[in-house]
């Protein structure tokens, strides 16, 4: 079993609840982000999805966007912060192709089964995991997918923590450890890794791997 990446994973499921009453709605609104909308393009280039796993999906943002994309999909969105799913949950409460969950994804990954979501992404997430949990989380979401894996992350400039201030967020080498994680895998995939135009602070690249 994979162990949660602390403090960053900690600071995210113990932020306090004032602080998220203050800040959930202005993160449901932040749709016009440009790394948001490098997502949204992203999946429109995969083969069609009936499926979608979000990890990380704090409010909803993402999920409503697809939602409003692609609305023949079945989506979860996972969240390890209570606050932030509850919020979630209220903004999907009376639909019921979107749900979403409480959950450490570093630990819900030993519970995917292969090929059990057509996609998995993350969206500015994976900066929270620590290096030494990134391999075992990015094996776990390419074998459960089975048309495509998405990350919008931080991936360009120098590896290794990020001077933030708040918490720990780490730049890594997801072109190297996607690569890895294809080779476990062994089924014919095309990795594609590019940077965005336009990066929403620190969150410059994005990784596509689509399965053949």
């Amino acid at each position: 079993m994979m162990a949660a990446s602390s403090p960053a994973t900690q600071f995210w499921r113990d932020r306090g609840p004032l602080e998220w009453a203050r800040v959930l709605p202005t993160y449901w609104d932040a749709v016009s982000q440009p790394h948001r909308a490098a997502l949204i393009k992203a999946l429109r280039a995969v083969p069609r999805f009936e499926s979608i796993r979000e990890l990380g999906c704090c409010a909803g943002t993402n999920l409503f966007m697809i939602r409003q994309t692609f609305p023949w999909a079945m989506m979860e969105g996972l969240e390890v912060s209570p606050e932030a799913a509850i919020f979630a949950q209220g903004k999907f409460a009376t639909d019921p192709q979107v749900r979403v969950v409480c959950g450490d994804m570093l630990h819900e990954a030993d519970t995917w089964d292969p090929h059990d979501v057509d996609v998995v992404f993350s969206c500015y997430s994976l900066a929270y995991v620590a290096p030494e949990d990134l391999d075992d989380l990015l094996a776990a979401m390419v074998r459960s997918a089975s048309t495509a894996v998405i990350l919008v992350e931080p991936m360009h400039g120098d590896l290794g923590k990020m001077p933030v201030r708040y918490t720990c967020e780490w730049r890594h080498d997801y072109a190297n450890a996607l690569a890895r994680a294809l080779t476990m895998d062994g089924r014919p995939a095309r990795l594609q890794v590019e940077k965005l135009d336009t990066p929403t602070e620190s969150c410059d690249g994005l990784a596509v791997v689509t399965f053949q």
